[in-house]
């Protein structure tokens, strides 16, 4: 089985993820920051699916955590051959009240920690002349959002690397893209905004609903296998932007 990498694997987009994957026959590396028994349960659900998983701790924002994790995943699964960053986490706030405590912690999550582990994975693609980089980034890293300006800032730098990181590997058979996610019906969606407010977006929306995190995981299921697909910012958002 090809292994998959996938980091921010607990949160609801995470297990859509990982349970797709899992009926795609692959062997994923359900990583998780906070929520061990999520990650378990996820695994477990993989199993029933005919998958195969293993679950690891991992902090983005720490390097020797990266390295341990990669190291087990080596040793448990073997050499990935996708590598998927679904971290992440809204951040509401007007401008001004900002902290540069919490502008430092919103980077870290959104870029440092896709610049550490990407770190750790390139080389292997590279040596291996093979491999898929898939980030799961936002509309807003694209059109920007009212009150998500930090947000918005790291979701575009992610997109920017998406596409410059793409050009780079494109030589060495390596894709790299990224889903541009619109409002997707979530607990992390359900803590930013009231069961009215979703409502009221949904009129904004073409589609005239909110997005599934099964829906996330159909798309990344297609860039897992697409070989002339790279330096991509896909959107789905149902037509809202």
């Amino acid at each position: 089985m090809s292994v998959v990498w996938l980091l921010g694997a607990s949160g609801d987009i995470g297990r859509a993820i990982s349970l797709q994957l899992a009926k795609d026959g692959y062997s994923i590396a359900v990583c998780y920051f906070t929520n061990k028994k999520r990650a378990e349960e996820i695994v477990a659900s993989c199993f029933r699916l005919g998958g195969f998983a293993k679950s690891f701790y991992l902090n983005v924002k720490d390097i020797s955590s990266i390295n341990s994790a990669y190291k087990e995943i080596l040793t448990t699964l073997g050499e990935p051959s996708i590598f998927i960053y679904a971290v992440g986490n809204l951040h509401f706030k007007l401008f001004q009240d900002i902290s540069l405590e919490e502008y430092n912690q919103v980077l870290a999550l959104h870029l440092n920690g896709l610049f550490l582990t990407l770190q750790k994975i390139v080389p292997l693609f590279l040596k291996k002349k093979a491999g898929k980089i898939i980030v799961l980034s936002s509309v807003f890293g694209e059109v920007g959002g009212a009150c998500e300006t930090i947000y918005s800032l790291a979701k575009g730098g992610q997109n920017s690397m998406v596409k410059a990181l793409a050009k780079e590997l494109a030589p060495s058979n390596i894709t790299v893209n990224a889903l541009s996610i619109g409002a997707i019906k979530s607990k992390m969606l359900d803590s930013q905004l009231s069961i009215k407010e979703q409502d009221d977006l949904c009129k904004n929306i073409p589609l005239q609903r909110l997005g599934y995190p099964f829906e996330v995981a159909k798309a990344v299921s297609y860039l897992c296998t697409a070989s002339y697909v790279t330096g991509q910012i896909l959107r789905l958002d149902g037509g809202w932007f």
